[in-house]
C-alpha cells in the first residue's frame, strides 16, 4: 500500500510537470499575433507583450500572469517547504538565516536563468514551427532592435522575477503565512492596469514587452527594478539582525 501511495505521488508530480509545460506552450501560442509580422522577434515580442500604463489587452496580461507569475507560485510552494522544514538543527548548520538565505536565493535565482533561457528558445522555435523567418530585425517597429529585446527580456525579466521573489519571501516571512504571499502578488498584479503606475516606478509588470514600444527607456527600468532589488536584500537583512537569529 506504501509504495502504491509513493507511486501515486510520484506519478501527480509528473503529471503536474506535464500541465505546467502544456500551460507554458499554450499561453506562448495564444500570445502569437500570425497576422502580424514577419520575423521570430516579431512573435517574441508579441508573446511577452505583457502590460504597460499606456496600453492593456486581456490575453497578452493573462499569458504574462501564466508565465511569470506562475514561475512565483512555484516558488513560493518551494518557499512553504523550506520554511516548514526550518529548525534549529538547519540554522546550525548554515550558522545564521542570512546564510541559509543566500544560499536559497542563489539556489532560486540560478533556476529563473535556466527558466528564462529556456522560455526563449520555446518561443523563438514555436514562431519557426509557425513559419516566421529568422531575419534578425523587428518588422513591426523598427525603432525596436532584437539586441533591445534580448536585454529586455534577460536583464529586466530576471531582475523583475527577482523582484517577486524577494516579495513574497519577505511577506511570508513576516507573516509565517504563505497565504499572503499570494494575495500580495495578486495586488501588485493590478499595478499593471493602465494608468495605476503612469511613473513606472512601482516593479510589477515592467519587463513586459509592451514597455519597448513606449518612449520607456530599457535602461531606466533596470536602475529601478535593480534599486527595488536592493532596498528589499538591505530590508531583509534589517529584519534578520533585528530577530537576532545569528549564531
Amino acid at each position: 500500500m506504501v509504495i502504491n501511495l509513493l507511486d501515486l505521488n510520484l506519478k501527480l508530480y509528473n503529471w503536474n510537470d506535464y500541465a505546467a509545460i502544456l500551460l507554458i506552450v499554450m499561453s506562448l501560442w495564444a500570445g502569437m499575433r500570425g497576422k502580424e509580422g514577419t520575423t521570430i522577434w516579431d512573435q517574441f515580442l508579441f508573446m511577452f507583450i505583457g502590460g504597460s500604463n499606456q496600453a492593456f489587452y486581456f490575453k497578452p496580461f493573462l499569458c504574462y500572469l501564466i508565465l511569470y507569475f506562475g514561475l512565483v507560485y512555484w516558488v513560493q510552494l518551494y518557499l512553504q517547504k523550506e520554511l516548514s522544514e526550518m529548525g534549529y538543527y538547519k540554522l546550525l548548520r548554515y550558522q545564521s538565516t542570512s546564510r541559509w538565505f543566500w544560499g536559497w536565493y542563489c539556489k532560486i535565482m540560478l533556476y529563473i536563468g535556466v527558466y528564462l533561457f529556456a522560455l526563449a528558445l520555446l518561443a523563438l522555435f514555436i514562431s519557426f514551427l509557425n513559419g516566421f523567418s529568422f531575419d534578425f530585425y523587428v518588422s513591426i517597429e523598427r525603432s525596436v532592435t532584437v539586441l533591445k529585446i534580448v536585454y529586455h527580456f534577460f536583464v529586466n525579466g530576471y531582475l523583475q522575477l527577482s523582484f517577486y521573489v524577494l516579495f513574497v519571501f519577505i511577506i511570508a516571512w513576516l507573516s509565517k503565512e504563505t497565504f499572503y504571499s499570494f494575495v500580495g502578488i495578486a495586488l501588485l498584479s493590478f499595478f499593471m492596469l493602465p494608468h495605476l503606475n503612469n511613473w513606472g516606478i512601482v516593479p510589477s509588470g515592467l519587463n513586459s514587452m509592451s514597455y519597448l514600444l513606449t518612449d520607456s527607456s530599457v535602461y531606466r527600468i533596470s536602475a529601478i527594478l535593480a534599486l527595488w532589488n536592493v532596498l528589499m536584500i538591505v530590508f531583509l537583512l534589517y529584519v534578520f539582525r533585528k530577530q537576532d537569529l545569528h549564531f
